[in-house]
């Protein structure tokens, strides 16, 4: 299969329209003409994840975050963003990015996370204009719910996280959950004005917290990438059974940051 071929039959199942505006999706580097047989993915597009593709036998890379988020003034091969083109480019190896347009996908991050949580009856948190995608998700803790530590206990093992830090009773059940993939503390309101009674997401700013607390919501803060990693064995599921070619996912980082909190 070739690259244009990957691309052309992935956008039926995570169309690049999803994407929003100032995003920057598909193609990063490569050719479109080159053959692909293998499929590695990682969360981010670095050299050392380029390196450890090509050890894999893979022909391309596929990543959550774009590689290429601003016009690039020089290819200096000092920064990383030019060196890891430079690393893919050379062996002859193409990148693609699937991001909010994956966040959006009804089969995307904030569904993988839910799922792993117990959570049904999801519907967007956002939709979109089309009635299928939207930004993250809002969805039901089965039965009685749980209290808001425990819920957060499930969420650190699911989710495989080195960290949770939470707000509110710890003792406080919870039932209806909003979910939103990476940096999503803006949409805490939008998880009140849906009724959520806790909102779960990564890098929540003090006065996001502080005026969610105020409407007695509870709040799950954890890590941006190893919450969004989460998605990726999934994505490559699907980009398996969507294409037929063999996928790898690449090891987890676990340089990620480790932000002082409440540990569980």
């Amino acid at each position: 299969m070739k690259i244009r071929d990957f691309l052309s039959t992935m956008e039926s199942r995570i169309p690049l329209d999803w994407a929003e505006e100032w995003d920057n999706c598909g193609l990063m580097a490569g050719d479109r003409n080159w053959e692909v047989e293998k499929v590695a993915l990682a969360l981010d597009a670095t050299e050392e994840a380029v390196m450890k593709a090509y050890e894999e036998g893979c022909q391309l890379l596929v990543v959550h975050h774009p590689l290429i988020y601003q016009s690039l003034s020089n290819l200096d091969l000092q920064n990383n963003v030019p060196r890891t083109l430079f690393s893919a480019l050379s062996r002859n190896m193409g990148i693609v990015s699937y991001h909010t347009n994956w966040d959006k996908s009804p089969e995307g991050v904030n569904v993988s996370l839910a799922r792993k949580i117990g959570l049904s009856e999801m519907i967007p948190l956002i939709p979109s204009a089309d009635g299928v995608s939207g930004m993250g998700v809002l969805g039901e803790l089965p039965e009685m719910g749980l209290t808001l530590q425990d819920l957060a206990r499930i969420a650190k093992s699911e989710w495989d996280l080195d960290w949770v830090r939470f707000y509110g009773a710890d003792q406080a059940y919870t039932k209806k959950v909003a979910i939103c993939g990476g940096s999503g503390g803006d949409l805490w309101q939008r998880a009140f004005d849906m009724e959520a009674d806790t909102f779960i997401t990564a890098d929540m700013k003090y006065h996001q917290i502080m005026a969610a607390l105020e409407r007695e919501m509870k709040i799950i803060c954890v890590d941006h990438g190893e919450m969004e990693w989460v998605s990726i064995p999934d994505l490559g599921v699907i980009i398996s059974e969507h294409t037929g070619l063999e996928t790898r996912v690449l090891n987890r980082r676990k340089d990620l940051a480790r932000i002082p909190g409440f540990i569980l």
